[in-house]
C-alpha cells in the first residue's frame, strides 16, 4: 500500500513537473534529461508496487501448497512429501540463518530475513539484498515491518509438521449417563489403578452443576427421598454421583462471580475443623 501511495504521488508531482516544463524540455536538454530520470523512478516504484502484490500471491500460493503436503504421492504429482516440504522451507528460510522465521521481514525482491538478522545486517550498513543484491528502500531499512502473509504460511507449515507427527488422532467414544455402571469404573486409557484414574459411575440426582441448596426427592428419580443430612458414601467418585460435591477432589466447588455450591473438607489438613452445624475450612 505504501509502495502504491508513493507511485500515486509521483506520478501526480511527474504530471505536474511535465505541464509547467513542457516549453523548456524543448529548447533545454539538461531538465529533458531530468524528466527522463523522474519517469525512470516512477516507473521503478510501479515495478517495486507489482513485486508487492506477486509477494502476497506467492505467500498465499504458500499456505496452499501447504494444506496439500497430506495428499498422496499420486495426487501431490509423484513428488516426496518431504521433498516438498524442503522446498516450501527453501522459499520461507531466513537467508542468513537458513531457519524459517519467527518475524519474518520481506524485501521487495521477494527474499526473506529474521527480524534480528535483517536488523544486523542493514546495522552495519549494508542497503542490498544479501541474496540476490537488490537494493532495499531507505524506508524499510529504517522501519522493517513483519510480513504477516509469511507468519501464515510459516504456522501451516509448523501445523503440518507437528499433525504428521503426532499421527492419526484415537478417537474418543462419549458415554451417556444412562450408560454408565453404578459404580466408578476404569478405561483402557486409564494410566494407574484403583480411582486415580477412574471415570465417574452413573450421577443418580438430576440437579443442575451449579445447584444451591438441597437436594429434594424430585430430584432423586431412584430412591425418591432425595439426599439427607448426615449421609455418608465411600469415597469421592459416589460422592460426586449423588451430587454432593461434583469435583473429583476436596476442596471448593463454585465460581467467584456465582458462588460455592459444596465444599469438602480433607482429613489430613489439621487446621480444618468440623463442628457438626459449622466448620472451619482452610485448605
Amino acid at each position: 500500500k505504501e509502495a502504491e501511495a508513493d507511485y500515486r504521488q509521483q506520478e501526480k508531482e511527474a504530471a505536474e513537473f511535465l505541464k509547467s516544463s513542457q516549453q523548456a524540455i524543448q529548447s533545454n536538454e539538461i531538465l529533458r534529461h531530468g524528466l527522463v530520470e523522474r519517469i525512470k523512478s516512477i516507473i521503478l516504484a510501479e515495478k517495486k508496487w507489482e513485486n508487492s502484490k506477486r509477494l502476497a500471491e506467492k505467500c498465499v500460493n504458500i499456505g496452499r501448497e501447504y494444506a496439500e503436503l497430506g495428499k498422496s504421492p499420486f495426487e501431490a504429482g509423484g513428488r516426496n512429501q518431504d521433498d516438498k516440504k524442503k522446498d516450501k522451507d527453501r522459499e520461507l528460510n531466513c537467508s542468513f540463518c537458513m531457519q524459517l522465521p519467527d518475524m519474518p521481514v520481506t524485501t521487495p525482491c521477494g527474499h526473506n530475513f529474521c527480524l534480528k538478522c535483517f536488523l544486523k545486517w542493514v546495522g552495519k550498513g549494508y542497503r542490498i539484498c544479501a541474496k540476490c543484491c537488490c537494493p532495499i528502500p531507505p524506508k524499510m531499512a529504517s522501519e522493517p515491518r513483519i510480513n504477516s502473509a509469511v507468519v501464515t504460511a510459516i504456522r501451516m507449515a509448523r501445523m503440518s509438521r507437528s499433525s504428521n507427527v503426532a499421527g492419526p488422532s484415537k478417537v474418543q467414544h462419549f458415554v451417556h449417563n444412562q450408560n454408565k455402571p453404578d459404580k466408578a469404573y476404569t478405561t483402557g486409557r486409564a494410566k494407574k489403578t484403583g480411582n486415580a484414574n477412574a471415570s465417574s459411575g452413573n450421577i443418580f440426582v438430576t440437579t443442575a452443576p451449579d445447584h444451591f441448596g438441597p437436594i429434594l426427592a424430585e430430584n432423586d428419580p431412584v430412591r425418591k427421598q432425595g439426599v439427607l443430612v448426615g449421609e455418608s458414601w465411600e469415597d469421592r467418585m459416589e460422592c460426586r454421583q449423588w451430587g454432593a460435591h461434583l469435583p473429583r477432589v476436596a476442596g471448593v466447588a463454585g465460581q467467584s462471580g456465582h458462588g460455592a455450591q459444596s465444599v469438602a473438607l480433607l482429613g489430613g489438613c489439621k487446621d480444618d475443623e468440623d463442628h457438626g452445624e459449622w466448620f472451619l475450612y482452610t485448605g
